[in-house]
């Protein structure tokens, strides 16, 4: 709202009312001849212009000429002188002043004795911090023998790192591990392929021996017929009778060596032992049961219904095996929930297992010795996994069985063959033509006999050595399939163990982790334990030291609050030192001004206690908190001022700081002399005999001035209108004014302070 003139003068009057109250009589005499000084020259400047136009101008009209000045922004600070070191200074503990060793208004230097406490109190004060020094140290030797003890945590870290070990084994297997398994089965493979050759080389003789047995038969049959030929021929049905009896009785014997020899069963046994053991081993790798000599008679279906164990619901995806949150084996049921775990959770193939599986889409592979081993499906099939097994085993019982039974018999029979032979022989053997020529020929028949008999064996094999190199065979064929089963576990763990290595991995990790959890809480109580010593420590020392009050800094002493012999309490104000080398001026600024201060710029500072002399001064702290007084917003503000050494400066002197915010030089005219609108402004500038719209452009204003950058030049007249008519009789209203606003650049700072 724009006020008229009456409005203005009004409210100047009451502004210089105002601001004459709070000066003193020397200020007023002091302002009074500035305005009669400043109002002669500005008269004079402006007759001379008003004078130099020649044309002829309004009553209300006046020229001035234009000239290039400096335009400065400033904020005026009106605060007041303090002290920003100062402290009080308290003993901290009861007790009774002894002696005061200084006196307000004393100069002091930085560590001066000032204030001392009784002797009594003094002494407390000394074995109180002897007291909490070896408390202190008692603490840190507690913190460092607690840091050291950490023998559980260790012992608990090694036992993790054991049962890592034992899991990651199982999941990775360790290369050296895989290697020797690996070099293990290829040894059982060559042993077993020696094995083969040597049963082949047996079961079916080389030539070389054919030729030998056929030679050694030879010779005896012409011993014989040498030995026949001696004899006579009134004695040849009765050799005849003797040959034949001699070599019944020679193939009766072999034959019950060979009954004897085949009466033992151990392969047949081993044989069932090892499919008893894959049986059990199949129900085991689903289940998690050993199965008893009671259950290896019956089925899986059989098992697995007595044990309520169906695989199509235990196997399926999403079956809670665990559903009373406790996580092992539940002990009211038959089967291993850890086993079923393991499998679906933690064997890398548990994506191929198979309740029931195609018959036709598998593959059998069969070794060399006869024995057929699982394809990839019938591994990670439950319904083939078993019932082959099953089957297997029902088929070695039934062999078993059987080769002991023709066991036998064949022994029976062998038996009756060798009393029966060597009755006939004896019989033929106890006559009158038993003379020597007999008795040579019964030698020639039982040589021949054996030759016959030899000769038999090489071409139909020795049975004892057939047999004892298919006990070499079976044996070599075992060696080899324990070799592969320690090299699948290498590959493929038991996820049994797999399952329980995991557990007891997880198990020494809680552990592992209680035990540093105790660990850490331990060290934190013992560094808590620590931190208060070291906190009681200092307060000992702080309540020792100062039973002899000295001054924090050089400076002097403001107040003495005790006198000698009085008693104090610990937080008792004694004495108050000033530091009076750091003097702030604390102000304030209105919310305008406070936009433009910045920390760190720089001001001048001046007193009224200082006529004439200004200091220096930064501004350290604008607060960023408002004071609002009756509608005026304000902020703190306080100016850390440069006081030279011989200067002794006083706590409340009124001081006035001006803080300069930017300098610029150029060509000036008031912001009365600027109309126009705010895109184009325009200066009346005088033109000959007449008044000339000038456009012009504008660069920065402090509020009351404006610079032109563009548009006018040093000498030229401006026209100011006088809007009142005593100003206007007195040349002066209007010039540097207020009125009319900025069109071209809005207001700064105020150059004249506020």
């Amino acid at each position: 709202m724009r006020l008229t003139s009456g409005d203005e003068i009004r409210a100047l009057s009451n502004w210089l009312a105002d601001a004459l109250r709070d000066l003193s009589r020397r200020q007023i005499a002091i302002l009074a001849t500035v305005v009669v000084a400043s109002f002669v020259v500005t008269y004079g400047i402006y007759s001379m212009a008003t004078s130099a136009g020649g044309q002829s101008l309004e009553e209300n009209q006046r020229l001035f000429p234009i000239s290039v000045g400096d335009l400065t922004n400033e904020v005026a600070v009106n605060g007041s002188i303090t002290f920003a070191k100062k402290e009080v200074l308290t003993f901290g503990s009861q007790g009774t002043v002894a002696e005061v060793l200084v006196a307000e208004g004393q100069e002091v230097e930085e560590g001066q004795p000032l204030v001392l406490l009784d002797a009594e109190t003094t002494s407390q004060l000394q074995v109180s911090y002897a007291q909490a020094n070896l408390d202190y140290l008692q603490a840190k030797a507690d913190l460092d023998t607690a840091r050291a003890s950490n023998l559980p945590l260790a012992q608990a870290e090694l036992d993790l790192q054991a049962a890592l070990d034992v899991f990651e084994a199982l999941v990775g297997p360790d290369p050296q591990a895989l290697a020797d398994a690996e070099s293990a089965a290829a040894d059982a493979a060559i042993a077993l392929r020696d094995a083969q050759e040597a049963f082949d080389d047996v079961a079916g003789p080389s030539a070389a021996f054919v030729a030998e047995a056929q030679a050694a038969l030879a010779e005896a049959q012409i011993a014989y017929r040498d030995a026949k030929d001696a004899l006579g021929g009134d004695s040849l049905t009765a050799s005849d009778s003797l040959t034949a009896a001699v070599k019944d009785l020679s193939v009766a014997r072999q034959e019950l060596k060979i009954a004897q020899a085949t009466i033992s069963v151990d392969d047949a046994q081993a044989s069932l032992d090892q499919a008893e053991e894959d049986y059990a081993g199949a129900i085991k790798k689903w289940t998690g049961v050993t199965l008893t000599d009671e259950e290896l008679l019956h089925t899986s279906d059989e098992l697995f219904e007595t044990w309520d164990f169906d695989p199509n619901v235990i196997y399926k995806s999403g079956y809670d095996l665990f559903p009373d949150g406790v996580f092992g084996d539940a002990p009211n049921t038959k089967w291993n929930e850890l086993t079923v775990y393991a499998w679906v959770a933690l064997h890398p193939s548990s994506a191929a297992i198979e309740i029931t599986c195609d018959v036709e889409s598998e593959e059998v592979t069969v070794t060399t010795a006869g024995r057929s081993t699982l394809s990839a499906a019938q591994q990670f099939c439950i319904e083939r996994d078993t019932e082959d097994t099953w089957q297997a085993l029902q088929d070695e019982r039934l062999a078993f069985d059987t080769q002991v039974a023709q066991a036998e018999k064949n022994l029976t029979q062998a038996e009756a063959t060798v009393i029966s032979a060597e009755k006939a022989f004896d019989g033929l053997d106890g006559g009158p033509e038993s003379d020597l020529l007999q008795h040579q020929l019964i030698i020639a028949a039982r040589a021949m006999a054996d030759a016959e008999q030899d000769l038999e064996n090489v071409l139909g094999p020795n049975t004892l050595e057939l047999a004892r190199v298919s006990a070499l065979l079976a044996a070599a064929q075992a060696a080899y399939d324990n070799a592969v089963k320690a090299l699948d576990a290498v590959i493929n763990p038991d996820p049994m163990e797999v399952a329980i290595a995991q557990s007891n991995s997880d198990a020494a990790k809680r552990a592992a982790e209680n035990a540093n959890g105790l660990y850490q809480m331990k060290l934190a109580l013992e560094e808590a334990r620590v931190a208060s010593a070291k906190a009681l420590l200092d307060g000992a020392r702080r309540r020792f030291e100062n039973s002899t009050l000295t001054a924090p800094w050089p400076g002097f002493v403001s107040t003495v609050h005790v006198e000698a012999g009085q008693d104090v309490q610990g937080t008792a104000e004694i004495v108050e030192v000033i530091n009076p080398s750091i003097v702030v001026v604390e102000g304030i600024v209105d919310e305008i001004d406070v936009l433009s201060l910045q920390r760190g710029a720089q001001a001048t500072v001046s007193m009224d206690a200082l006529p004439g002399q200004t200091l220096i001064g930064t501004v350290s702290t604008i607060s960023s908190a408002a004071s609002n007084q009756q509608g005026v917003v304000t902020f703190d503000v306080e100016i850390v001022v440069n006081v030279p050494a011989d200067l002794r400066l006083q706590e409340g002197l009124s001081a006035v700081a001006n803080v300069a915010l930017g300098r610029e030089r150029g060509l000036l005219v008031p912001n009365q002399a600027i109309h126009g609108s705010f895109s184009q402004p325009q200066v009346l500038v005088s033109n000959g005999g007449s008044l000339e719209e000038r456009v012009v452009v504008l660069g920065s204003s402090d509020g009351f001035w404006t610079i032109v950058q563009q548009g006018l030049s040093e000498g030229e007249l401006y026209m100011i209108e006088i809007q009142d008519a005593n100003a206007q009789q007195l040349g002066f209203r209007g010039f540097g004014g207020g009125g009319g606003g900025n069109p071209g650049g809005g207001g700064g700072g105020n150059t004249g302070g506020r």
